[in-house]
C-alpha cells in the first residue's frame, strides 16, 4: 500500500525557509533517520507551523502522502459443506490514512499482504456454509475481513461491496429445492381443501339424512293419526291446501267409502250389520276437521267440559246414537238396493 506516498526526499530547514506546505488532500511527514516515530513531525494542510521547531527537530527526510480514500477489489471461492458446490465471492474494500506516523513507522504494509490476511479470511469458511445461507456466509464475511485488517495500524479499511453467489450447479440446486418446497406447500393446501370440501360434503350428507329421517317420522307419525288422510293433512298443515279443499277431500274420500260400501251391501259380500257398523265408524271419524273448525262439534267439546265421569258417559252415548241414526238413514236410503 505505498500508494500512500506521494514522493520521498532528503529534507534540511535552513533559516530563511519556510515550513513546507501540503497540497489539499496532502500531508508531510518530517523525520530524522534512525529516530522513529519520537523523531518525525506531521504538516497538516491548512495549519500553521513554527520554522524554528522543524529546525530543532533536525529533521532530514521528507515524505508527502496522499489522505484520499483507495480501494482494491478481489474475488474468491468457499467451497459449500456438500464439496461440489461453491459459492462465488466479490468484494470491494477502501481504505484510507488516519495515522501517517503509526502507518509509516510501523511498516507500511504491502497491498499483497492485505490481500493475502482477505484471502486467509474468505477461506477459512470452507466446508461451513450451505446453498441455503448465502446472507448469513455474506454477513460473517463482511465482519470478518473488516476484523481481520484492523490489526494494520494507520489504515481505516471498510468492505464497500461484498456478493455471495452460489455457483451455476448449486443455483439449480438451490431452483430445485426451492420448486420442491413449493410443490409440497402447494400438495398441502390442496389436501386441506380437499378435506375442507369433503367435510362440507359430509356434512350435508349427515343434514339430509337427518332431514329425511325426521320427514320419516312426520309421516309416521301422520300416519298412526290419521291414516289415510296423512298425506292431505300434512299438506294442509303446510299451508299448500285450504281448509275447503281438505274438506272436499276428505268428505270426497267418506262418499268414496260409501258408495264401495253400497255396493258391497248391493252384491251380498258383507252383511247389513256389517255394512251398518262400518258406516257408523265412516260417518263418526271426522275429529280433524271438528278440530279445525271445519265441521261442526257433535259433541266432543261438550265431553271435555263436562264436570264428572256419567255425565261424560251420557255425551258418548248421545254422540254415538245421533251417529248410529246417520247410519241408519243412509242404509234406508239404500235398502232398494238390498
Amino acid at each position: 500500500m505505498k500508494e500512500f506516498i506521494v514522493r520521498e526526499e532528503p529534507f534540511k530547514q535552513g533559516m530563511a525557509q519556510r515550513v513546507p506546505t501540503p497540497e489539499q488532500g496532502e500531508c508531510i511527514l518530517l523525520y530524522q533517520t534512525g529516530a522513529g516515530e519520537s523523531g518525525s513531525m506531521l504538516i497538516n494542510c491548512g495549519l500553521k507551523y513554527s520554522s524554528a521547531k522543524v529546525r530543532r527537530g533536525r529533521y532530514n527526510q521528507k515524505v508527502t502522502f496522499s489522505l484520499e480514500s483507495k480501494e482494491m477489489s478481489q474475488s474468491d471461492r468457499i467451497v459449500m459443506v456438500d464439496s461440489d458446490f461453491s459459492f462465488h465471492v466479490s468484494f470491494k474494500i477502501s481504505y484510507s490514512l488516519y495515522d501517517v506516523q503509526k502507518y509509516f513507522f510501523g511498516g507500511a504494509v504491502d497491498e499483497e499482504d492485505i490481500r493475502h490476511t482477505v484471502r486467509d479470511t474468505i477461506r477459512a469458511h470452507n466446508a461451513k456454509w450451505d446453498v441455503r445461507q448465502g446472507w448469513e456466509l455474506q454477513n460473517a464475511l463482511e465482519t470478518g475481513i473488516e476484523k481481520s485488517l484492523a490489526r494494520y495500524e494507520g489504515v481505516k479499511f471498510r468492505v464497500s461491496e461484498l456478493t455471495v453467489t452460489p455457483d451455476e450447479a448449486a443455483l439449480k440446486m438451490q431452483q430445485s429445492n426451492r420448486d420442491k418446497v413449493v410443490g409440497i406447500h402447494v400438495a398441502e393446501n390442496e389436501t386441506d381443501q380437499r378435506l375442507a370440501m369433503n367435510e362440507q360434503s359430509m356434512r350435508l350428507a349427515r343434514s339430509e339424512q337427518e332431514l329425511k329421517l325426521k320427514q320419516i317420522e312426520d309421516m309416521a307419525f301422520m300416519m298412526k293419526h290419521f291414516g289415510n288422510l296423512a298425506p292431505i293433512v300434512n299438506e294442509y298443515l303446510k299451508n299448500n291446501v285450504n281448509g275447503v279443499q281438505l274438506y272436499d277431500y276428505i268428505m270426497k274420500g267418506k262418499t268414496d267409502e260409501m258408495s264401495m260400501l253400497n255396493t258391497a251391501l248391493k252384491n251380498d259380500i258383507i252383511s247389513q250389520d256389517d255394512a251398518f257398523e262400518k258406516l257408523t265408524e265412516i260417518l263418526k271419524n271426522n275429529g280433524f276437521l271438528q278440530t279445525e273448525g271445519l265441521l261442526p262439534d257433535k259433541g266432543e267439546a261438550r265431553i271435555e267440559q263436562s264436570g264428572n265421569e256419567e255425565e261424560k258417559e251420557e255425551i258418548k252415548e248421545e254422540i254415538e246414537g245421533e251417529s248410529a241414526d246417520e247410519a241408519q238413514d243412509v242404509l234406508s236410503a239404500n235398502k232398494k238396493y238390498i
